[in-house]
């Protein structure tokens, strides 16, 4: 633990040196896939690179730690909101935030699931995220800190999200929560258990959310989407990072047709809920993201996709260290809130 808070503390001085202190420390401008490199970012892919092992090569308890000090040193302004721990089924812990001076409204809510690769990250990890959502959309958010794999194998994290989403649903009136605007959203391994709850709602009858929150999201377990391989290292998420974290999560060999491990596989996608998908441009996941969103749309779904150049995976919990992440922050939630605060949305 002391090596994570020294890499840590020398990770933070580093992004907080002058523009001209960055460029020299950053080295020369790259544009990767068209897009220029942000400055910042690009320091950031620099510092952390030095580190010659790969990142999934440390035991998960190193993994969980490193994450877990990276998002605390990398977030934002914290946000004062109300917060409550309940506990969920399976005694899952279900953290509830709300905006100050809110409680005689009845506001739409977000199931929130963090991002992870199923084997790391909590409730903790994304608490500024979660905290920014709630203030900046004027909604609820319920975080869910649902079950991790290896302890707990798929589907066990599938399992947690779609119970979580019927939690919020049947305490709705007590949340002070309009049961008819209630989203479901999530990053990275977040957004796959969004999109595959969407999925087992509607098939199961409800309750179904009225929109999907689909920031960066894994929604295949194959590497066939060719920014898989020209995004396959260097960007803070590697393509082998994700098949060690799918090979973690189920135990072995992911079953690629399985619709809760994979939902762009789905043969119908037809009405689901509405869509926001935020893609990074400069992510391994890029294109499978984009892919999803074009299904959706061609099933007739009403999908609202935001391309973000020059961002890279993970930016959601760096908006302290990255000022393109925070604006792109901005620009996200307020297209949340617009969705989620039109009437019937």
């Amino acid at each position: 633990m002391l090596h994570v808070r020294i890499q840590t503390e020398f990770l933070t001085r580093i992004m907080s040196s002058s523009d001209v202190v960055a460029r020299i420390l950053a080295g020369r401008e790259r544009v990767v896939r068209g897009q220029k490199v942000p400055l910042r970012t690009q320091l950031l892919l620099r510092t952390i690179g030095l580190d010659p092992r790969p990142r999934y090569t440390h035991s998960v308890a190193r993994q969980r730690a490193d994450f877990g000090a990276l998002t605390a040193a990398g977030a934002g302004r914290l946000r004062e909101v109300e917060v409550a721990d309940h506990q969920g089924p399976h005694g899952v812990c279900i953290r509830v935030y709300r905006p100050r001076g809110t409680r005689d409204e009845v506001l739409p809510a977000l199931l929130y699931l963090h991002g992870g690769g199923f084997v790391i990250g909590s409730v903790d990890s994304h608490d500024a995220l979660t905290r920014r959502l709630a203030e900046d959309a004027h909604c609820v958010v319920a975080s869910v800190d649902y079950r991790l794999a290896p302890e707990h194998p798929f589907p066990a994290a599938v399992d947690d999200a779609h119970d979580a989403l019927r939690w919020l649903c049947a305490h709705a009136q007590e949340l002070g929560v309009d049961a008819w605007r209630i989203a479901v959203g999530g990053d990275s391994a977040g957004g796959n258990l969004a999109a595959v709850v969407s999925q087992l709602a509607l098939a199961e009858g409800g309750p179904t959310p009225r929109l999907q929150f689909l920031i960066y999201p894994s929604v295949t377990s194959r590497s066939e989407h060719p920014s898989r391989a020209e995004l396959a290292d260097g960007f803070l998420l590697s393509t082998p990072h994700v098949d060690w974290y799918l090979s973690t999560y189920t135990g072995g060999a992911p079953a690629h047709d399985d619709i809760r491990l994979s939902p762009l596989c789905a043969e119908r996608l037809n009405g689901l809920p509405q869509a926001l998908v935020v893609v990074a441009g400069l992510d391994p996941l890029h294109d499978e993201g984009l892919d999803y969103a074009a299904r959706l749309t061609a099933a007739g779904v009403a999908v609202e996709v935001l391309d973000l150049p020059g961002m890279i995976h993970g930016f959601v919990n760096l908006d302290g260290f990255l000022p393109e992440a925070d604006a792109a922050l901005t620009t996200m939630i307020d297209a949340l809130k617009r969705t989620l605060h039109v009437s019937g949305a």
